[in-house]
């Protein structure tokens, strides 16, 4: 009786691990806007519940970032890769203007709307609430 009871768990345990479905959550991203490509220097930020502006000189030290067609983001400190990411742009409601807007995540703190003030300066909007959202403005190198 124990080995049927034994054999009986064994098979219902088996029969019960292959049922599973491995879920894989797949990110789909849109392809990279050839306006983001390339490499650029943070200019200043601007935000906060504060209203807060700092530069460069304020904060002593410099920031790069770079973003490729591979969707590889690169952050530099003082001319020093500080980190790298895979991100993924999507097309939704912005939490930060009425209209949808591409929004670029999966980098290093939160998500962010991007914005162009022409091809040579970029905005990245947080997309949090308003007493946490920040402008960081950039002006490209390349």
């Amino acid at each position: 009786m124990k080995t049927k009871l034994v054999f009986f768990i064994i098979l219902l345990l088996v029969l019960i691990s292959c049922s599973k479905k491995e879920i894989i959550l797949e990110l789909k991203s849109l392809d990279v806007p050839k306006e983001l490509i390339g490499t650029w220097q943070w200019v200043f930020d601007y935000g906060g519940l504060s209203q807060i502006y700092y530069t460069p000189q304020s904060v002593g030290m410099s920031v790069k970032i770079q973003f490729d067609a591979n969707h590889i983001y690169k952050y530099f400190e003082n001319d020093d890769l500080r980190s790298q990411a895979e991100f993924i742009i999507e097309k939704k409601q912005s939490v930060s203007c009425p209209d949808s807007a591409l929004i670029i995540s999966h980098i290093p703190s939160s998500a962010k709307r991007i914005k162009y003030n022409d091809m040579d300066s970029l905005i990245l909007v947080d997309e949090r609430n308003q007493s946490h959202r920040y402008e960081h403005h950039y002006s490209r190198m390349e």
